[in-house]
């Protein structure tokens, strides 16, 4: 189950406020119970037709104890109102630990540091994927919560309860609603219809939300509530020291970055200081700012080294948006610009789990292949290191084909889904790879298993590569001579396709085998195609056995322990051939780390 303890967090906390809502044991709820087995506060009626339990707690005035009382709209004297109260109070805690994850995934400066001790391994490294998770609890316990209210206080005539002078729940919870919904709607639903710079400024509304819910229950009511006037405070808190760390100290100015300008981008080159090289040796992303173009726009991107410089960043800036579109547009005006940037960083992506694994399949769509890259320059001496590539801009292909080294011991698939023909010196590019251009888009649940099994089935230790253990690329090299490729393409997935027509984006089909024939000592044996029933029999007429295909060998003839050595990474937009990767990283059990450009 994915992000197990944090759901378990959340079952405690809601079962921990019923308990002190429906209980009469010390410290719950002083009005359950008293005599009726409703919540109304016996001495203050009047209150009660209100809505209101007046909350008693004591304050020191003047050197006298004075008993002061504040109005909590948790009245509740019929069962339909305290199933609703219960709905209400149940999702509101059930959401803490969502919150308080919500605010950690952006704790860029303390996860760098976090990453250099052991500290890690008890962390989740792919921070957005569960930033954008517990940012949809939120928003769902919120609706439910915000609702289930309304409808009791509906129910009692109390909806005055929304704007009054008695209870600032009300107020501050009406306030929230709303700004949780200008927060998260422009990020998700209206996503396609909004620009990026105005779905990114909404996202700063969460200073709005944090502020009225530190607000929304007096902490004299803890333990039987009052939480969030502790939890938010500290977290808005944790959040400006973290900016701050990141701003002025993570950050620095590039004053003679070059630029290269493609036709699906600009790849940036940039000297980065001492500092910088040794917080994060490979890998990550950064944020970078050119003034010249906005002084206010941060954006964020994949690093990938110079393998002949370790002191040189490179960054690919793929035309996708008004920012990048003005970037592409003034520097292909003047040729050639050495304008000074800003970057802040770098910031460990979920790629960095590479180190992980003894062998590795790397899947990107696009732009994608820039982490990549630093992975495979990376790992390539000391681990197998795969690559699947879906591409549809040439020039993109034989710009990073020409400057890019790929591993020589692993296999590499390069899915060119373009309709311009490639040069015809893409092939002098990673001659001494194994390498293969392939004008289709590629089935995973084929292809994966193959990969896995061509290495397994072969015994390969990846452990113990060294430089004497690359294969030859020859004619009699066996590398590639078991992954076959056929031909298909849904009409649905092209479509997807034309959908997002600047990223560069591949899908996924379904791919059949080519027939073949194998010949073992003096006995002739054939195999028909994956989309039929497979079979192989011997001319002696014998009863016909099953074959055992890549993905039949995976599951069952590749013990788990030896699983454990391997892991998919994949960067690119979330498309289907991410939901292909993340249904053959279920069915082979391997884990996926997926750093996907969503937002």
């Amino acid at each position: 189950m994915e992000y197990k303890c944090m759901k378990v967090a959340q079952i405690v906390m809601g079962i921990y406020i019923l308990i002190m809502t429906f209980t009469s044991l010390p410290g719950c709820n002083p009005f359950w119970g008293k005599p009726t087995r409703t919540i109304v506060n016996p001495y203050f009626p009047e209150s009660n037709e209100l809505g209101l339990v007046e909350w008693p707690y004591t304050s020191r005035i003047y050197g006298s104890a004075t008993q002061l009382y504040f109005g909590r709209p948790i009245v509740a004297t019929t069962i339909i109102e305290m199933i609703l109260l219960g709905i209400s109070r149940f999702s509101a805690f059930y959401s803490y630990p969502a919150i308080v994850l919500v605010f950690w995934t952006k704790l860029r400066g303390l996860h760098s540091i976090i990453d250099k001790t052991p500290l890690s391994v008890l962390t989740i490294s792919d921070t957005h994927k569960l930033h954008a998770y517990c940012g949809w609890v939120m928003f769902f316990d919120a609706l439910l919560h915000t609702t289930a209210h309304l409808i009791r206080w509906g129910l009692q005539g109390n909806l005055y309860l929304l704007a009054t002078k008695e209870s600032r729940t009300g107020i501050t919870g009406l306030i929230g609603i709303i700004t949780i919904l200008i927060v998260v709607l422009p990020m998700t639903v209206f996503k396609k219809y909004m620009k990026f710079e105005i779905r990114k400024y909404t996202h700063y509304l969460f200073w709005l939300l944090a502020l009225v819910l530190s607000l929304h229950v007096p902490i004299q009511a803890f333990p039987n509530g009052g939480f969030c006037g502790f939890v938010f405070p500290i977290l808005m808190l944790s959040y400006a020291i973290d900016a701050m760390y990141v701003k002025f100290l993570m950050s620095e100015r590039i004053t003679t970055p070059s630029y290269k300008v493609l036709k699906a981008g600009v790849e940036l080159s940039m000297p980065v200081s001492e500092r910088f090289q040794k917080s994060l040796k490979s890998g990550g992303y950064g944020y970078v700012m050119l003034p010249w173009i906005s002084k206010h726009q941060w954006h964020a991107y994949s690093l990938y080294e110079n393998p002949l410089d370790p002191s040189i960043r490179h960054m690919f800036l793929a035309k996708a948006g008004d920012w990048t579109s003005e970037v592409h547009t003034r520097i292909e005006e003047v040729d050639a610009t050495a304008r000074p940037l800003w970057i802040t960083g770098p910031f460990p992506s979920p790629y960095n789990n590479a180190y992980n694994y003894d062998s590795m399949i790397l899947v990107a769509a696009g732009i994608g292949i820039t982490p990549a890259l630093s992975c495979i320059e990376s790992y390539k001496e000391s681990r197998r290191v795969n690559l699947i590539w879906t591409v549809r801009d040439p020039a993109m292909l034989v710009f990073f084909l020409e400057n890019a080294k790929l591993d020589e011991r692993g296999l590499n698939f390069i899915f060119y889904t373009g309709k311009e023909d490639l040069p015809e010196t893409i092939e002098n590019f990673n001659v001494t790879a194994h390498l293969k251009i392939i004008h289709k888009r590629p089935d995973l649940s084929v292809l994966i298993p193959k990969i896995i099994a061509h290495f397994e089935r072969r015994g390969a230790n990846t452990v113990s590569f060294n430089k004497n253990t690359v294969h030859s690329k020859d004619k009699n090299s066996p590398i590639l001579e078991d992954v076959e490729f056929g031909s298909g393409l849904s009409s649905d997935l092209e479509q997807d396709i034309s959908q997002e027509p600047v990223l560069p984006t591949s899908t996924i089909a379904a791919l059949e085998e080519n027939a073949k024939k194998i010949k073992t000592s003096g006995k002739r044996h054939s195999v028909w195609t994956t989309n039929s029933q497979q079979e192989e029999w011997d001319a002696d007429n014998e009863p016909p056995q099953p074959i055992e295909t890549s993905a039949q060998f995976v599951k069952t003839g590749v013990s788990d322990k030896k699983l454990e050595h391997w892991g998919l990474m994949y960067c690119g937009s979330r498309n289907p051939l991410l939901t292909a990767l993340i249904k053959e990283s279920k069915a082979l059990n391997i884990p996926l780390h997926e750093e996907a450009f969503d937002w």
